[in-house]
């Protein structure tokens, strides 16, 4: 039980780690989140249509891409037929 709380206590540690913020497109970090999601998508019969000219931004780049991948997964999740 102990190493079991302690490997827990370890990946919730993970999760508080940044990676350095870097300047990336927000076309880049969108692009990414889909591609994570491409299977989902595909599944419903549903294409995402990306702005032009989106911004540069300064940020984490990984979590950036994780909160589009959860926004656009739960969008797919959540809108019905």
């Amino acid at each position: 039980m102990r190493r079991l709380l302690d490997e827990l206590l370890e990946l919730s540690r993970m999760g508080c780690l940044m990676n350095l913020p870097q300047v990336v497109s927000f076309a880049v970090i969108v692009q990414d989140a889909l591609d994570f999601v491409r299977g989902c998508l595909e599944e419903r019969g549903l294409t995402v249509a990306v702005a032009a000219g989106l911004p540069e931004i300064y940020g984490d780049r990984m979590r950036l891409v994780a909160v589009i991948q959860n926004l656009v997964d739960n969008a797919v999740k959540y809108m019905g037929d």
